[in-house]
Order: structure tokens, then C-alpha cells, then sequence
């Protein structure tokens, strides 16, 4: 009975390093599912904003007589005034979706 217990010891542990490595790769696969869902979520954001930024330029008259506060908080993301090295000055604006638009400041 001593040597079968004793056989049987090394036995136990015959399955640890194959159980430890799927342990591993179930961990890795784990993270890059996660990894994944969190990129397919930044695209479907990405994806709305794009969609609500192509309505609203659809839905923009094509000639404004006047300034429209409404228009220009659906359209701009922001405002950003860089500095050239020679004082010119140009204006960026950026578009909800990353399109920019570029203009020299006389």
C-alpha cells in the first residue's frame, strides 16, 4: 500500500506543467479577447460619430447667410491656432470625426 501511495505521488504531478501552460494560454487568449472587444467598441463609437457628422452635414443648408451656433457645435471639435516660425499664423479646425480644415490668418 506504502508503494502504490508512493507511485502515486509522482503521478500527481505529471499533469501540472501541461495544465500550467493551458492555464497560460487561456489567460493570453482571455487578454486578447478583452483586447479585441474594447477595439471593436472604439470603432463602433467612431462609427456613430461618423454617421451623426455625415447627417449633419446633410442636413446643413448648403449656403448660410449667417452664423449658426447649432451648426458649428454639430461640426467642430475644436479650434486649434498654431504659430509658424516666420509669425504667419493658420487657423486648424478640427471636425468631430478627425477631419481638419486649414486656413492662413493674414
Amino acid at each position: 500500500m506504502l508503494q502504490l501511495a508512493k507511485d502515486s505521488g509522482d503521478a500527481a504531478h505529471y499533469f501540472d506543467a501541461p495544465l500550467a501552460a493551458i492555464y497560460e494560454q487561456r489567460t493570453a487568449l482571455l487578454d486578447k479577447l478583452d483586447e479585441d472587444m474594447k477595439q471593436r467598441a472604439k470603432a463602433s463609437a467612431s462609427s456613430v460619430k461618423l454617421e451623426r457628422l455625415i447627417a449633419a452635414i446633410q442636413n446643413a443648408p448648403a449656403h448660410l447667410e449667417e452664423y449658426s451656433e447649432e451648426i458649428t457645435r454639430e461640426l467642430v471639435e475644436q479650434v486649434q491656432v498654431q504659430v509658424q516660425v516666420l509669425d504667419a499664423e493658420r487657423l486648424i479646425v478640427t471636425l468631430k470625426g478627425g477631419m481638419e480644415i486649414e486656413a492662413n490668418i493674414l
